[in-house]
């Protein structure tokens, strides 16, 4: 819609990961150089953390995309679904097809370890990547430390990278996956953007769609966008193409702070408001307690309330009972 309005080729903010319009802030910049260095260098285990929004999956979209021809990636998006195959998964990302179901997860292990000390003779280099890695079990836990340690008395043989938000680290540094723990010897945190990367980041999607102006979106619209997002990427990029889409249906040729805002919804903006910088928004996030107003509170209070009033009643009542009771016995004695 808007994209021939404001002299775009194409959609310059699509949540997709476009390699295209990757933007390497210095922070991901040296994210993505502590991996090919891991990597290239054969340094076991990784650890990369970021908040959800702060670009961790393009970056390792970048990363597989500058792969050399002697670098092999097994890439897990979702460890949840694999559940107990991940050493089978691994296995068929490597092109090591088999029946697997005969097999034990010992068995399959040293299939693995001859296949890649057979590839490594060859100068081939091996590496797992998983990402949302907070979400594996204690089982598929167990299985990366087992990865970590294909290795001869000489060299690593499999790289392993666990991607994920920093609850992973949290996870483990418990006393089961301390052995996980004490290999890690690269551990990254990536920051979500400063001011500048925020305004480098807009424009540079801006100008791989086509766009030749500069000021499209003025300073204080970007401004308005570093502040609701915090500076991770995938709210920044939510936010400048709703901007967008309300520039055009509304006539405008520029984007400034309140057309930011009147493009973000209000419920929204409270969200993103209402968190601490570091904790991006999400679309489709549940409401929190403190924007559930009226009804629901409301009714707990009632429900509390009648409760109270009917244990009044019947402790009043049973009062009542006894009293009666002694009355009557008294007036019988006395015939």
């Amino acid at each position: 819609m808007y994209v021939e309005y404001f002299g775009l080729k194409e959609e310059p903010f699509n949540l997709a990961p476009d390699p295209r319009f990757f933007y390497l802030a210095e922070g991901h910049k040296e994210a993505l150089a502590r991996l090919q260095f891991a990597m290239e260098m054969r340094k076991g285990l990784v650890v990369l953390t970021g908040e959800v929004g702060s670009g961790k999956s393009s970056i390792i979209q970048s990363f597989m995309a500058n792969l050399k021809p002697d670098q092999h990636v097994a890439l897990i998006v979702n460890p949840k679904i694999i559940g107990s195959k991940l050493v089978q998964n691994v296995c068929r990302e490597f092109g090591i097809e088999l029946d697997f179901s005969q097999m034990s997860k010992s068995d399959i292990l040293n299939l693995l370890y001859e296949f890649i000390l057979k590839k490594t003779f060859y100068h081939q280099n091996f590496s797992v990547i998983i990402d949302d890695a907070h979400e594996l079990t204690a089982e598929q836990l167990d299985d990366v430390l087992l990865f970590t340690k294909i290795e001869t008395s000489t060299q690593q043989l499999l790289q392993v990278f666990l991607v994920g938000l920093p609850d992973l680290l949290e996870k483990l540094k418990v006393p089961q996956f301390l052995p996980i723990y004490q290999r890690i010897q690269i551990l990254y945190y990536l920051k979500p953007f400063s001011y500048s990367d925020t305004q480098n980041y807009i424009y540079y999607r801006l100008s791989k769609a086509g766009l030749s102006q500069t000021d499209l979106f003025k300073a204080d619209a970007v401004q308005r966008i570093y502040q609701l997002s915090s500076g991770f990427p995938r709210t920044i990029t939510i936010i400048a193409s709703n901007a967008l889409l309300y520039g055009y249906l509304n006539g405008l040729k520029k984007i400034d702070h309140q057309a930011i805002n009147l493009a973000t919804d209000e419920t929204l903006q409270k969200m993103m408001n209402s968190k601490p910088a570091g904790e991006p928004i999400q679309l489709g996030e549940k409401f929190p307690p403190q924007f559930i107003e009226g009804p629901p509170v409301y009714r707990r209070k009632r429900r509390w309330l009648k409760w109270t009033l009917i244990g009044m009643a019947l402790i009043v009542s049973f009062l009542l009972l006894n009293i009666i009771a002694l009355y009557l016995i008294s007036y019988f004695e006395l015939f």
